[in-house]
């Protein structure tokens, strides 16, 4: 697969910790997309399924709880990526899985090619990045055109699940909080009761300080 960068420990893509992994090359090329240096397929380079693996056990080994997969555009690669998604699936099934995409849903189901990965995907943020519409209340989504698909739900039940609370999660660890900068101001100013109400999911993992040095 064609990739650009990825990042251990991420945790602007979900309100979890994530291996995040960049891909290189995006046919759709949003208006004001925050990545366009990874439109051109050129900005990445080939990664093999062994390497890739070895890339995401590593991130397992320091505490991830996800992998997230970001672009470029992740389905202009479709076959790849999912036989990759699929071989994480198998080999870490604990492992939650979010990729971002600017199709939808109904738009990938058309697509043969892209099955293999809805299969094995637990989380799908789908739409396009629209300008007007990013707002400093967003989480972990770039404009809230976008959707926070549960396809694991969505596969059971044969209609969309969407999460409506994706946007308001954030993390507690043993000494640390981290999630949506919003929300991390308005926990910062809260009476401690009115943080539990705020506090959506709660993981006890290794410590991680917000701003790493």
């Amino acid at each position: 697969m064609n990739l650009a960068k990825f990042r251990h420990r991420s945790l602007s893509e979900g309100p979890w910790r994530n291996t995040t992994v960049w891909t290189a090359g995006c046919s759709i090329r949003c208006r004001g997309c925050f990545n366009v240096n990874l439109w051109d397929p050129r900005a990445g380079h080939k990664v093999g399924l062994v390497d890739f693996l070895h890339t995401v056990l590593d991130g397992r080994n320091k505490g991830d709880k996800g992998l997230a997969v970001v672009g470029g555009e992740p389905f202009d690669q479709p076959l790849a990526l999912g036989i990759y998604l699929m071989a994480v699936k198998l080999l870490v099934p604990q492992l939650t899985i979010t990729v971002y995409t600017g199709f939808t849903l109904e738009a990938l189901l058309k697509r043969p090619k892209a099955r293999l990965a809805l299969r094995v995907i637990d989380f799908l943020v789908d739409g396009p990045f629209v300008r007007k519409l990013a707002n400093g209340n967003l989480g972990y989504r770039g404009s809230s055109n976008q959707r926070v698909i549960d396809l694991v739900k969505t596969r059971s039940n044969r209609w969309v699940i969407q999460i409506a609370d994706w946007d308001n999660l954030v993390v507690i660890g043993e000494d640390y909080i981290a999630g949506p900068e919003q929300l991390l101001g308005t926990l910062v100013n809260s009476q401690p009761s009115e943080c539990g109400r705020m506090v959506k999911e709660a993981f006890h993992e290794e410590p991680v300080h917000l701003n790493p040095a």
